[in-house]
């Protein structure tokens, strides 16, 4: 197979339409696996296919940086996005050259903040965690019951993303971070806008998703700079990981929370990697 269909690489209405190009992921393995990708609509970067090639890159992060990007927007994106962060963090007194996120920061220092919480992802750990992700799933498949119910009633369907599905692995978030439930509801709308699938009821009339996103994420920064402060204020007495990223050392620094402010509220990252 030829590479003339490359264009395809980007095309997020390809992928809804026809689903994953295995066969163009293929062709680049073979036929060019460290392939230098531009069109006019994005900026280059670098397509690593082959696996051997991509643990190179993640091993030796003196020779390849994650600074720069990881995910694919359009160039318009991109800049519309690179642009507001660095007005936000203008703005709030953040230093701009910070990266992005936890996720593009590069080796030691990207392993230094993950050891601060990898330890509550063991599997002792998190066995603890079992009887109560249970009483949360009874509780959630309960309400899920008598909501289908009413609307059976009514003649109208019941979303099951919406009414169950999507409960339970936030209630494992906000648990682990001890976040009150009554915030549950206002994280999960912020979480849906930021990943561009803003609730409805959350959309301002003629608001474009990029819009609705970058509002959530400032609503978000907010919510989590409150709880920052209140820990301050509380010293050792916040629960969960919150109160542990306030009280942890990173580099010498009693609190990573002047580190840790810049990134709170931004969109997960695809993984790829970029160009110079």
């Amino acid at each position: 197979m030829q590479l003339s269909n490359l264009n395809t690489l980007t095309a997020t209405d390809y992928y809804a339409e026809h689903g994953y190009p295995w066969k163009l992921w293929d062709a680049l393995r073979r036929e060019s696996p460290v392939h230098w990708y531009e069109t006019p609509d994005h900026v280059p970067f670098w397509a690593v296919t082959r696996h051997a090639d991509i643990l190179t890159v993640s091993r030796h992060p003196e020779v390849f940086s994650n600074t720069g990007r990881l995910r694919i927007f359009s160039r318009a994106e991109d800049e519309l996005i690179r642009e507001g962060l660095r007005a936000q963090a203008m703005a709030r007194g953040w230093d701009p050259e910070e990266p992005l996120d936890m996720i593009f920061m590069d080796d030691p220092r990207h392993r230094s903040f993950r050891l601060l919480t990898s330890r509550s992802f063991t599997p002792g750990h998190v066995g603890t965690w079992t009887t109560r992700m249970e009483q949360l799933a009874d509780e959630f498949l309960s309400h899920f019951d008598a909501t289908m119910d009413r609307h059976e009633s009514e003649g109208r369907p019941t979303d099951l993303v919406s009414e169950f599905a999507a409960k339970l692995p936030q209630a494992v978030i906000c648990e682990m971070m001890g976040l009150p439930p009554d915030d549950w509801p206002d994280l999960l709308q912020w979480t849906n806008a930021l990943v561009g699938a803003a609730d409805a009821d959350f959309l301002n009339p003629g608001e474009h998703p990029m819009l609705a996103a970058a509002r959530a994420t400032e609503l978000m920064r907010d919510y989590f700079l409150t709880w920052i402060e209140r820990g301050r204020a509380k010293g050792d007495d916040v629960p969960g990981m919150v109160g542990k990223l306030i009280q942890s050392r990173v580099d010498r620094r009693k609190s990573l929370i002047p580190v840790l402010e810049p990134h709170i509220g931004q969109r997960p990252a695809l993984v790829t990697v970029s160009g110079p």
